[in-house]
């Protein structure tokens, strides 16, 4: 279960198909958009309490802009789920460390039309209120495949089709000059680290982006979302 926190987060789950178990209130008398998540949530039969602004909870947690609810679940799915018709581009990532990082991806590939994320399940980001803000609710709407091996489920997605593209900033190929092929699956690295040996081994091309100034490289949610518009432009 995540425990999500603000007017934003909660709105959004709720207008969303994702399971939320029970909400709560710090105001004895909701309006604005507080009004509307109590009526939304009375519409949808999920259990919703009101506390004092000043209660022990309220005190407990912090910047929840007086509301809080538990989700019980995502969106998860198999790595079987994946269909190159359906599921043309795809984001692979390996071992990301910032929730904000992987918030702010879920967010681009969600406005690109970009529905499906694969993720190791052990030494990756949570999926937290942190992530989930970061996402804009964008988390809710993602199918997330969480796998035990990264390497070897890019290797099965090869199998059934895929090309797959590794964001590198010093040995890809410059991004303008990439002709992709599709269906394509594209991994990002490790905020520090990047893209892992085995990893690296088993990608089709490496890809990076013409830079200036005197900063070696970009955030890795920026990076991500500059090749991820242009590979969703010649997809197009």
């Amino acid at each position: 279960m995540i425990t999500i926190k603000g007017k934003h987060s909660v709105l959004e789950a709720l207008l969303s198909d994702v399971k939320i178990s029970d909400i709560t209130v710090f105001d004895q008398n909701p309006t604005g958009d507080l009004k509307k998540i109590f009526q939304l949530a009375s519409q949808k039969g999920i259990p919703i309490r009101k506390q004092p602004k000043n209660s022990v909870q309220s005190r407990r947690l912090s910047g929840h802009q007086n509301v809080v609810a538990t989700i019980t679940q995502l969106h998860f799915d198999s790595l079987s789920s994946l269909n190159p018709q359906n599921n043309p581009i795809v984001v692979a990532l390996d071992h990301l460390e910032d929730p904000f990082n992987v918030g702010a991806i879920m967010r681009t590939c969600h406005c690109l039309g970009i529905n499906s994320i694969i993720m190791p399940k052990d030494r990756q980001a949570p999926i937290n209120d942190t992530l989930i803000k970061a996402s804009s609710g964008a988390a809710y709407y993602m199918s997330l495949i969480q796998v035990s091996n990264i390497a070897n489920s890019l290797i099965n997605c090869q199998k059934n089709g895929y090309w797959l593209y590794a964001t590198d900033s010093v040995q890809g190929s410059d991004l303008h000059t990439i002709d992709a092929a599709f269906p394509a699956i594209l991994v990002v690295g490790n905020e520090h680290s990047g893209i892992s040996k085995r990893v690296s081994k088993i990608v089709d091309n490496h890809i990076k982006i013409s830079m200036k100034g005197q900063i070696d490289s970009f955030n890795v949610s920026v990076a991500t979302g500059i090749i991820l518009y242009e590979l969703n432009k010649q997809l197009s």
